[in-house]
């Protein structure tokens, strides 16, 4: 008679330690305030490099890496001097967290984009007009500072 093997339960690595939640203690909104505070600056990559005119001069050199992680006012060092962020577990990539920013600016987009004022969704199974209550988040973006991040 064939004997079948036992089987062995292998359990998967733990998925939410290497995340970072932004949901709690207002992180989003501290994230995106200090974005506000770089400015544009903070999404502009090398392909956005001004060349230096014949002489030398009028040149600009733009790099997000500096302006996310310096060591004195970067972004992400700003945030991690916040007491919000005492027990964060931030990504070992730069790359997540601007990732995370461009998916927030998308999602949220009827409220800074012109013509989509309707297009908000709505919770399901409501009927008729939409709860108009906004989260921190939307408030900010409303007062019209998320083209700047776009």
């Amino acid at each position: 008679m064939d004997e079948v093997p036992d089987v062995v339960e292998v359990e998967a690595p733990a998925r939410g330690r290497e995340q970072m939640n932004w949901d709690i203690n207002h992180r989003k909104e501290l994230l995106f305030s200090q974005i506000i505070v770089a400015g544009v600056k903070a999404f502009l990559t090398n392909r956005a490099n001004v060349k230096p005119d014949a002489r030398g001069k009028g040149g600009q050199t733009y790099e997000k890496k500096v302006i996310w992680e310096n060591p004195t006012d970067g972004i992400i060092t700003m945030l991690k001097k916040s007491d919000a962020f005492l027990d964060a577990v931030w990504p070992s990539d730069l790359q997540a967290t601007i990732n995370y920013v461009d998916r927030v600016v998308d999602r949220n987009k009827h409220l800074y984009t012109s013509g989509m004022e309707q297009a908000e969704p709505a919770d399901a199974g409501t009927e008729g007009t939409k709860d108009e209550n906004l989260t921190d988040w939307q408030k900010v973006c409303s007062l019209g500072l998320c083209p700047a991040l776009a």
